[in-house]
């Protein structure tokens, strides 16, 4: 008797979660359905239309049904991290258009949509962690016009390397954006109007990937930086829009390959800068120093030999000079600063007429050389 009783007791139980919108094994307060950790392989179906968070982290789930999240209106919050997502359906987020905060992290994903978040205008916080993305559609965030937050730190493009290169115009709509990290992929170089939009970025994570330079222009309308991190990269200089900001408060330059004769405009800037927090060493002479103690004394303004020209090209009629010198007048102080200018020049040298006899040879030899090849 007592058995049959609790029986009836679970099922009326589970009966009425599902009534009330809250499936087992799920915990539900309010508009918040908690299905964390809970050993979920695929999203419920019963879950009330007026929820508003629901947190399905920590899961199993390997595949989404595209319809799965379209009866919650609602939604502002969705936590889908640390499970085994591999790819997720075009129109998943469709109609999820008051998404707030989106958490993707930790999960196997290839790739994704051009218009997976194009109906989410709503998002702020996108967080794309750990994934091994495979490619990032140009216009992937274009109608996220107020994301704050945008996390791509540990993603993998092609095979086993790590997320190479951006488009140029991946964050272009996102004029709101104040946190981007980047941190921890194979980043060679980066397009020079990556950020030209971001105009109130603020912190802006670039480390341990492998950065050889850093576009000049890059930072011209990012004037509010707050916290840049270029460690663990191979650079040797930083662009010189950077010294345009003067609300820069911590710059981690360390793990690099920075010559010390190539940030003297650096030291410079720095050195007006109250609040500025600073890390990093630089070579010169073969040492490695750190940055604060480099005298910007030691290095040398490099300047130009005397020009060297060439005789004319021709013998007679128009030809070229070709003009040349050399950087070592002083030469630049252990790898610093180049001389400014061009190297070679070229002006246009005019001898006496060539001789008669001369024009005509030319002529016949030009005469037979356009002839129709068997004639």
């Amino acid at each position: 008797m007592l058995m049959s009783v609790t029986v009836i007791l679970f099922i009326s139980f589970l009966k009425r979660n599902v009534v009330d919108g809250c499936p087992s094994p799920c915990e539900c307060t309010d508009t918040t359905v908690d299905c964390s950790q809970t050993g979920l392989d695929e999203i419920p179906q019963s879950i009330s239309s007026n929820t508003t968070v629901l947190l399905l982290g920590g899961n199993t789930l390997t595949t989404v049904r595209p319809n799965a999240l379209s009866g919650l209106p609602s939604l502002i919050k969705l936590d889908l991290k640390n499970n085994k997502l591999v790819t997720l359906p075009e129109s998943l987020f469709s109609n999820n258009t008051k998404l707030e905060t989106l958490h993707l992290e930790n999960n196997k994903l290839v790739s994704l949509s051009g218009r997976l978040f194009s109906n989410n205008i709503n998002l702020q916080i996108l967080d794309l962690l750990n994934n091994m993305l495979v490619s990032l559609p140009k216009d992937l965030f274009l109608s996220n016009t107020n994301l704050k937050e945008l996390d791509l730190e540990k993603n993998k493009y092609i095979g086993s390397n790590n997320l190479v290169n951006l488009p140029k115009d991946l964050l272009f709509s996102n004029t709101n954006l104040e946190t981007l990290y980047l941190g921890s992929n194979k980043l060679v170089s980066l397009p020079v109007g990556l950020f030209s939009n971001n105009r109130k970025l603020l912190v802006l994570g670039l480390e341990n990937n492998m950065l050889v330079s850093l576009p000049e222009g890059l930072f011209t309308f990012n004037t509010d930086l707050r916290f840049v991190y270029l460690e663990s990269n191979n650079l040797k200089s930083l662009p010189k829009d950077l010294y345009l900001n003067t609300n820069l408060i911590t710059l981690n330059m360390n793990k690099n390959q920075f010559i010390c004769c190539l940030m003297i405009d650096f030291k410079d800037w720095a050195s007006n800068q109250t609040q500025l927090t600073y890390e990093g060493t630089c070579t010169v002479l073969n040492t490695t120093i750190d940055i604060h103690s480099f005298n910007t004394t030691t290095c040398i303004i490099p300047g130009w030999s005397p020009w060297i020209n060439s005789s004319c090209s021709t013998t007679c009629g128009d030809g070229v000079i070709i003009s040349t010198r050399i950087c070592d007048n002083p030469p630049p102080s252990d790898n610093g600063l180049k001389c400014v200018g061009s190297e070679t020049e070229t002006s246009l040298c005019n001898l006496q007429k060539c001789p008669a006899s001369c024009r005509r040879s030319k002529k016949r030899i030009r005469r037979q050389t356009s002839r129709p090849l068997g004639q």
